[in-house]
């Protein structure tokens, strides 16, 4: 059995809005048994572009899908007003390290000189 021709003819009804392919299926009244036919069926006028996807998963007739000249109206995208950019961190690369005072020696009796010695 061919879904070609039945098919065709929901998509090119007036006042078709596209629907996908559960929807389609749906309206043909069809046993469920047949679902995995007509989705080869529905694939194959796919590929041989006799029938688009539009809008995610719902179907249409390329000639319906494509929209008229006096129809088609560029969409415009609010103004966005510029956020100021942040200001890159600075890092310590050119800096130099900071200076460390020596510490004092210390005071012990065991660092004493001999020169001193009794």
């Amino acid at each position: 059995m061919t879904f070609r021709a039945p098919l065709l003819a929901i998509l090119s009804a007036p006042g078709y809005r596209p629907v996908n392919d559960s929807a389609l299926f749906r309206e043909l009244k069809l046993d469920k048994k047949l679902r995995a036919r007509f989705l080869h069926e529905l694939r194959l006028l796919l590929s041989k572009g006799e029938v688009v996807q539009i809008q995610g998963d719902r179907y249409a007739l390329p000639a319906a899908a494509a929209p008229a000249p006096s129809a088609s109206r560029e969409r415009r995208t609010p103004a966005r007003p510029k956020t100021p950019e942040k200001p890159a961190k600075k890092t310590n690369s050119t800096k130099s390290a900071p200076s460390v005072a020596p510490l004092p020696a210390p005071a012990s009796p065991v660092g004493r000189s001999l020169a001193n010695a009794p």
